[in-house]
This record gives structure tokens, sequence and C-alpha cells, in this order.
């Protein structure tokens, strides 16, 4: 959006400030029942008019906020994201990252396997379908620079020239990503938190491993 468009929206909000909640209120409702539809049902079995009927708008609404159904996936592909940098914002400097992505992984994987809502089958659509590609590469690559930036902190790293962070953020959610595959191939009747978190201790050895080869060079 440029600075112009930002402006003129700015103004109209202070201009009209009812009539501009009631909108972000719609668009609100509207990425709920998009949520809860692609959730229950998967992103290919959904269809425009069923968000625009659980969203309690008419079609022509839904289409004002959202032109398609991919950027109905965008849009929640980017709450999951922020949501995320919110979690890191507030654990970032009081929990140590390994204990943090420890959390973050029981907890997907518990909700996962007992279908409670989190996005979870929202998460695999996007990785899976070739329609959502492209939203699949831009929220993957968004939440590994999170996960390195908070790794590099923890390990006293500059993020923007050392390639550690980033390898041990694509092998935690790699890990993740074949836990998950394996789960479905069988199932659900592989343990998909014990294989998660196996990943995360082969990485975290990985690393300590790393770091104290370089302690010894060092001496």
């Amino acid at each position: 959006m440029s600075k112009t468009t930002k402006a003129a929206a700015s103004a109209a909000e202070v201009k009209y400030p009812r009539r501009d909640a009631r909108r972000r209120e719609t668009r609100k409702r509207i990425l709920e029942a998009a949520g809860d539809l692609f959730q229950a049902k998967g992103y290919d079995e959904v269809k425009m008019a069923d968000i625009a009927e659980a969203a309690d708008v008419h079609i022509t609404t839904l289409f004002i906020h959202f032109g398609a159904k991919r950027d109905l996936a965008d849009a929640l592909a980017d709450e999951q994201i922020e949501g995320l940098a919110r979690m890191i914002d507030e654990a970032r400097g009081s929990v140590p990252f390994f204990t943090f992505f420890r959390r973050l992984v029981a907890g997907w994987a518990g909700s996962v396997r007992h279908g409670e809502k989190d996005g979870a089958r929202f998460s695999h659509d996007v990785r899976a379908n070739p329609e959502l590609t492209f939203s699949w590469l831009g929220q993957h690559k968004r939440e590994i620079a999170l996960y390195a930036r908070y790794f590099a902190e923890d390990f006293g790293l500059d993020p923007d020239e050392a390639m550690l962070p980033y390898l041990v953020a694509n092998m935690l959610t790699g890990a993740c990503v074949i836990a998950h595959d394996r789960w479905l191939r069988s199932g659900g009747a592989s343990d998909l938190k014990a294989d998660a978190l196996h990943g995360v201790d082969l990485c975290q050895e990985m690393v300590e491993a790393t770091q104290a080869g370089k302690r010894r060079q060092a001496t």
C-alpha cells in the first residue's frame, strides 16, 4: 500500500469511524468463518458461498473484502505469522529458544491429535496445495526469519551474518513437517508429539556439539 493510499485510508477512518469499525468487524467475521471451514473441511472443499453463509454476509460483501479464496488463505496465513511474532516478542529474553520451541511443538502436536481448531489442517493445506504455493513460501520465509532471529539473540550471533540461525530454524521446522507427514501416513497411529520433539532434541544436540567444538578450538 502506498503512502498516499495509507493516508487516504487513515483520513477515511477519522471521518467515518463507525463505518470503518463495522468494516473491520465484518472482515474479522469473514476470516473467522473461513478459518473454521478450512479447518473442518479442508481448503479445496470450501466454496466462497459457504464462507459468506457461515459469516452471515452477502456474497457481494465477501468479494468486496476478499477477491478470491486464495486472498483469504493469505490473510489467515498472515494472522498465524503475526500471532507467532507476538509470542516470540513476549518470550524473547526470558525463555531460552529451545524451551520456547519445545513448548510450541508440544502445544501444536496436542491440538493436531485432538482435532482442536488451531489451524493445523489449514497449515497443511497451505503447504500441500499448488494453488497456495506462494502463500506457503512467503509464510515459511517469515517463520524461519522469526525463529532465526530468536535463536541468534539467544546464542549471541548476528542473524544477518551467521548461517547457523537459519540452518537451525530450517531443521526444526523440517523436523515438524516430517513428523506430521509421518503421522498422516500412519492414519494418526504414530506419536506426533514424540517424533517432533525428538527432532528438536537432535537439532539441539548438534548445536551444542558445534558450540562445544568452537570453544575447544578457541582454547
